[in-house]
Order: structure tokens, then sequence, then C-alpha cells
């Protein structure tokens, strides 16, 4: 039975050297699928690649069983292709517009678990500026939002 994963990548680079690496294991192009927004900076684009009008993400590369996504009707398109509830499908769409890549695998069970590693590994190896401003500044919300804040017992200070 073929089983869906997906891996939202900050940086490109993460994500190219994942794609690299599943090619260079055996993974072929229908398996590993790969959907970004068009224009990304520095990203190889793979041939044989669609372009897709995806509403709140805008335009978008697609290639693999990603370029399969219905442009009509995207969410419900790529919650089926990867299996997956609408809130996931929402946060994926979210990451996309603002310049992350989506690299998914699409696979029998026991060469999933070999792809999870591969994507796994590739996670963080480049350290440095992120893919968006927004994805720093969201993390600085975090961190001083009083919501996550220990809480002391004084609420007057929130």
């Amino acid at each position: 039975m073929i089983k869906a994963i997906a891996k939202l990548y900050r940086d490109q680079r993460n994500a190219e050297m994942a794609v690299d690496e599943l090619r260079k294991q055996g993974f072929d192009g229908q398996e590993v699928g790969l959907l970004f927004k068009k224009g990304s900076q520095g990203l190889k684009v793979p041939t044989k690649h669609k372009t897709l009008s995806l509403p709140q993400i805008g335009e978008c590369t697609a290639w693999g069983p990603l370029s399969q996504i219905n442009p009509e009707e995207p969410a419900k398109s790529l919650a089926q292709l990867l299996d997956m509830d609408e809130d996931t499908v929402v946060y994926y769409s979210f990451g996309l517009a603002l310049g992350a890549v989506l690299v998914t695998i699409h696979a029998e069970e026991p060469r999933v678990a070999h792809a999870i590693r591969i994507l796994k590994a590739a996670e963080g190896l480049v350290v440095g500026e992120t893919a968006s401003p927004a994805f720093a500044l969201a993390s600085y919300m975090t961190n001083t939002n009083p919501v996550d804040a220990k809480m002391t017992g004084d609420f007057r200070r929130y």
C-alpha cells in the first residue's frame, strides 16, 4: 500500500539537499513530490514541472505527484493526495506563501521509513537566514507573548 508523507522546509537549501539525497537513494520522480512558490531564489527547478496558480499562495511550481493538484480545488486535492486534514493543509499553505518548500514522498511502507530518516537528516543542515523575515518575527512573538509565558500568580502583570 502506498503511503504519503510530507515535510515543509523553511530553508530552500535544506529542501534541495533532501530531494538530492532521496534521488541518490533511488527514489524517483513518481515518488518524490515538490511544491514551492514560483520565483524562489536559488532553488533548482526540476524538469517536467507544472506551474499552478493557487489561491492564497500565488504562482507555484509543482513536481512529481504534487503536479496532480487540481488548481480549482487545491486544498481538497492536496488533502486527498497526502491523506491529511484541513488544518494541516492550511498550515502548509501558509508556509508555502512565506517561501517554504513542501517535499513529499509517495511510496510503499518499507521505503517510507527510510525516506523519513532522509527528510529529518536534511532538516536544519543549513543554518542562517530564514526563508522569510516572518518566521523570525513569529518566533519572537511566541517567545515574548504573555499567553506563552510562565505564570507567576501575579495576574496584574498580564
